[in-house]
């Protein structure tokens, strides 16, 4: 969910992998949606994302796709098979990064502040993780990662991506 036209109402944004294509559903004021609009994106996107990417004030979506590439006018090289993506300052540089999950762990993608991103840093795990998140978990200021697996013996795994 963003409000990806600027009109103040929050839209519904969905990475449709049967139809090879972001779908875009508008707000409207009475609660409901619009009819949907989709975006070709050349595969079968997985992990979605919306935020300010290149800080010119206007939502940008970025999406994962199977393809083994994070996806959009430019793509990225990241980890193999990657599945959610995730957007924040990760290193508090006041410039959007980008977490990807992937088969073998996360890939981390610094962002320049202009919509590019730099190579990616692989983060490796043991199992698949398939979810994640970041917040400052240990009160030391600096958003730290945490992602869900589907490996025994432990579903959460806790991660500090510096």
């Amino acid at each position: 969910m963003a409000d990806v036209n600027g009109d103040g109402i929050e839209d519904l944004i969905v990475a449709n992998q049967t139809d090879g294509a972001v779908s875009v559903r508008l707000g409207q004021p009475d609660g409901m949606f619009s009819a949907k609009n989709d975006f070709p994106t050349g595969g079968s996107p997985s992990g979605i994302v919306a935020g300010d990417l290149n800080k010119d004030g206007k939502i940008d979506i970025a999406f994962t796709r199977f393809c083994g590439q994070l996806c959009g006018t430019v793509s990225y090289a990241v980890g193999p098979t990657p599945a959610t993506i995730f957007v924040r300052d990760l290193n508090q540089d006041g410039k959007a990064d980008l977490a990807v999950t992937n088969t073998n762990g996360v890939s981390i993608l610094i962002g320049n502040g202009d919509g590019t991103f730099q190579a990616h840093a692989e983060y490796a795990s043991n199992f698949s993780p398939f979810a994640i998140v970041a917040a400052d978990f240990d009160g030391d200021d600096i958003p730290d990662l945490i992602f869900t697996h589907n490996g025994a013996p432990f579903p959460l795994t806790y991660s500090r991506l510096r």
